[in-house]
């Protein structure tokens, strides 16, 4: 895992000069179809954006997503945040905009490298996207879910009824559920390194999955 830099010391450009390198170097070490990108709040916002670069850029892609709470749309466009924000036990709108503002490096907030909902979705691998009722993220998650499916991108939504910001690394009940959904979705995939390691976390099989997912987790 990279230790990349982050604000308020850094920013984006910090970021990602950082970030890209590391991927440049990764694809030179192991086929693309063996990348998995994985993050969580800020870190699957730059999953999906280091996808948008190296897509850019003429890179291979990571054959997969899997984004937790992720924040992929800062720009407050959609009011349906702010009534979001009520719910939220966590996160809050002002603290968001100074983040954002000491990241961005004074870009638009609505640039796709600030927030991919507004880049080109069509290039994104398979993707698993957690996301719960109670993170004021998640309204623009389902949107830019939505848009990704109509560009074609397979798109494998859990929302989760009640659930707050990243609750999935939290242990609890529901955060157990989440991370064998995840480690379900991963064993789908077919890197040798998903497939020697996966045994170890006795995860459900695909179809109980899927299973868990039509009782549990609507979405």
């Amino acid at each position: 895992v990279p230790i990349y830099p982050i604000a308020p010391e850094h920013d984006f450009h910090a970021m990602f000069g950082m970030v890209g390198n590391v991927y440049r170097q990764m694809i030179e070490e192991t086929e693309a179809e063996e990348i998995i990108f994985m993050g969580d709040s800020a870190g699957g916002n730059m999953a999906v954006v280091l996808t948008m670069m190296a897509a850019e850029w003429g890179l291979p892609l990571p054959s997969r997503h899997v984004l937790i709470s992720p924040g992929l749309d800062v720009s407050l466009a959609n009011p349906e945040v702010f009534e979001a924000e009520r719910n939220d036990p966590w996160l809050g709108i002002a603290g968001g905009r100074e983040a954002i503002r000491l990241y961005s490096a004074g870009m638009d907030p609505a640039d796709w490298r600030i927030s991919p909902v507004y880049g080109d979705l069509s290039v994104l691998p398979k993707t698993l996207l957690l996301t719960g009722s109670r993170d004021l993220l998640t309204p623009d998650n389902l949107i830019c879910a939505q848009k990704a499916r109509a560009a074609g991108v397979e798109v494998e939504l859990v929302y989760e009824e009640g659930m707050f910001h990243v609750w999935p690394l939290i242990d609890m009940p529901e955060a157990r559920r989440a991370r064998q959904h995840i480690v379900a979705f991963l064993r789908e995939s077919s890197s040798p390194i998903v497939q020697g390691t996966a045994a170890r976390f006795k995860a459900p099989s695909a179809e109980a999955a899927e299973q868990h997912l039509q009782s549990g987790y609507p979405g």
